[in-house]
């Protein structure tokens, strides 16, 4: 491959591009919607919740009932973590088109 510096000739095909246009400016973005923010909290509640339910499960030997009340406790946190994380994306994707402007 010829690496020298080469004059541009008529058989070179260039496209002039032109000027850059300015850009555009941005709109400022919108807060979150509370159902957004609700869900959040929700995930980090659910989340802490689960990880306790966990240790406690794994460290302490629960004996009959309280077992399963732990079992319960472990399975109905993680429900509501991925729940809550399910709302969070939805929320979070509905956020992102235009509103219609209130009646």
């Amino acid at each position: 491959m010829d690496r020298r510096a080469r004059r541009l000739t008529d058989d070179h095909r260039v496209v002039s591009l032109g000027i850059d246009p300015a850009p555009e400016e941005v709109p400022p973005s919108l807060p979150t919607s509370r159902l957004h923010s609700v869900a959040v909290f929700c995930t980090a509640l659910f989340g802490i919740s689960a990880i306790v339910w966990a240790l406690a499960f794994v460290t302490v030997n629960w004996a009959g009932s309280s077992r399963r009340a732990v079992i319960a406790g472990v399975l109905f946190s993680i429900v509501g973590f991925l729940a809550s994380v399910a709302i969070t994306i939805f929320s979070a994707a509905r956020d992102t088109y235009a509103r219609r402007p209130p009646h």
